[in-house]
């Protein structure tokens, strides 16, 4: 029997303006001038939200699962650096740390088409106790760096609220 290879094709493309509608031919989500980063729960988190946090069903460190959608990143080669920090305003101690490196899908439908989507991101709250964190007013940091070193971030002021 014989095996057939694999060849891989890289194309340049030059600087012309990126269509906002979705993926193209090949799958791929617009590069556009401005990356941005959204950051959900269940809807987009906005600064004074509530953030759900809990204990994961199989055990561990607390956590609160997030969803994450990027636009204007470039991942085709390297896929993207993703950092989620949690940080309490009042003392300044870090909460929470996670971090990811992340192939996502460039999503072609409905309210996500022309976004990167993925899986569920855990930001995990290593060394605390449930009780230690309900209430703690926090500031999540949010951001993804691709191969260009272009980055798109969000910092969003939130409540951790015991809820999972």
């Amino acid at each position: 029997m014989r095996w057939a290879g694999l060849v891989w094709l890289v194309v340049g493309c030059g600087d012309a303006p990126a269509v906002d509608t979705g993926p193209d031919s090949q799958g791929t989500c617009p590069i556009l001038a401005d990356p941005t980063c959204d950051v959900r729960q269940v809807d987009t988190v906005e600064d004074g939200a509530a953030v759900m946090f809990g204990t994961p069903p199989q055990g561990g460190a607390p956590y609160a699962p997030f969803t994450l959608r990027f636009r204007g990143l470039d991942q085709a080669v390297d896929g993207l650096d993703i950092r989620m920090l949690a940080t309490d305003e009042q003392t300044g101690e870090i909460l929470g740390d996670s971090s990811y490196h992340q192939w996502l899908a460039c999503a072609n439908v409905g309210e996500h088409a022309g976004w990167l989507v993925g899986p569920e991101f855990h930001l995990r709250f290593a060394g605390w106790e449930l009780d230690e964190l309900d209430g703690r007013e926090t500031l999540f940091e949010v951001s993804a760096v691709d191969q260009r070193g272009k980055a798109a971030e969000a910092k969003i002021s939130a409540t951790l609220s015991l809820e999972l």
